[in-house]
């Protein structure tokens, strides 16, 4: 998924894997809370710290970007509000733009947090 030439990510790859991180994510908080709510505590233990570790990366990563970048990441990716939640926030041009560099943003801090 990276491109060899230049060294980095393509906007398609970050968004790739930002969609496969949200969807982990979504999963990973329904696991956590079913093992959370299971009474043999001490088998699912390690399964539940498996699933908070990676709530904690993404919500780590979410607090971390600009206010913009998270309200984007959050309704597009997260909450997945449909095609067309930001018609009352902002033009489609300008949407598209700022989701562009959000999709960016994230992928540059879930790297330096994951590293």
């Amino acid at each position: 998924m990276e491109n060899t030439t230049k060294g980095k990510m393509t906007y398609q790859d970050e968004k790739a894997i930002l969609m496969y991180l949200s969807e982990l994510y979504c999963k990973a908080q329904t696991i956590a809370e079913l093992y959370r709510r299971e009474e043999n505590r001490e088998t699912n233990m390690i399964k539940y710290r498996q699933q908070t570790a990676v709530i904690e990366l993404i919500d780590r990563t979410i607090s971390s970007i600009t206010p913009t970048a998270r309200f984007i990441i959050i309704h597009a990716y997260i909450r997945k509000d449909g095609n067309d939640w930001y018609i009352p926030y902002y033009a489609r041009s300008t949407y598209y733009r700022l989701k562009k560099a959000a999709v960016h943003e994230f992928s540059q801090v879930f790297q330096k947090l994951r590293d």
